[in-house]
């Protein structure tokens, strides 16, 4: 039986994965994807792009916390082996619609991330984009991308930073972090040192600070008139140097020490 923090974790997805609705489009349906997906590309663009997939072909890779799969299309449409495990059954089912649709294939597993179900030294490549801070122990959940990355082996995770100007926004005018409809019940924030500790056992580290400067659609009221068309448009303009510690998140790259074929 799961524990009842990841058992909480696992109906809010559940439910907000079931709960989402584009106008005019049916559940799961292609249209429905993508709209999604416009909204997606901005959110995750710097973070595909440090991945380099082109030079990944061929190699393995493993998504902690997969949503509706539309990282695993652009993993397969890069000749990558794709495995990718989600703790919400409805974030699974979607994702294998997803794939159908595109005459995809991957391996797909109900699991959490703190018991991954690989063998040690699995992956060439592991992502936990914006999962590590929904997941109760993610210090365990950390030790298991270790665990199953090969000597040598590359990790990129996501993390919201405690100190960006989106979390004060937030703050100020007392809306939640994630959705106006509530969030998850687990929300971590995150300062660079904690992120540093929290990934010690790697090699060095890479934090890159993103702005993330895309509107969104999960707020309503004031905040939302507020986000949308004063700060989206601010971001966008300023230079990188301004925002390099208030950016939105914290993206996170490293590799487990050792050489490739060699015992760990």
């Amino acid at each position: 039986m799961p524990s009842p923090d990841l058992q909480a974790v696992r109906d809010y997805w559940d439910r907000y994965v079931a709960g989402l609705r584009i106008d005019g489009q049916e559940w799961g349906s292609e249209g429905f994807f993508e709209t999604v997906k416009k909204a997606h590309d901005p959110a995750y663009a710097l973070s595909t792009k440090l991945l380099a997939l082109p030079s990944c072909r061929g190699k393995t890779v493993l998504e902690v916390g997969c949503g509706m799969g539309l990282d695993l299309v652009e993993y397969l449409r890069n000749g990558l082996r794709v495995s990718a495990i989600d703790v919400s059954r409805r974030s699974l089912e979607l994702s294998g619609r997803l794939l159908a649709q595109r005459r995809m294939r991957a391996e797909l597993l109900m699991a959490h991330a703190e018991e991954l179900p690989f063998a040690a030294g699995s992956f060439d490549l592991v992502v936990a984009r914006g999962i590590l801070m929904y997941t109760p122990d993610e210090t365990r959940a950390v030790e298991e991308i270790y665990r199953v990355l090969r000597p040598g082996g590359r990790f990129l995770a996501i993390l919201h930073n405690r100190f960006s100007w989106f979390v004060f926004l937030a703050r100020l005018s007392g809306t939640r972090l994630y959705s106006e409809d509530g969030d998850p019940p687990i929300n971590r924030v995150y300062s660079r040192r904690q992120v540093r500790d929290l990934f010690s056992a790697f090699g060095p580290l890479r934090i890159t600070c993103d702005k993330y400067p895309a509107p969104s659609d999960r707020r309503r009221g004031p905040f939302a008139r507020l986000y949308n068309g004063l700060f989206v448009p601010l971001m966008r303009m300023l230079p990188g140097a301004l925002y390099r510690s208030l950016g939105y998140y914290f993206i996170v790259q490293g590799e487990k020490p050792g050489r490739s074929g060699e015992e760990h």
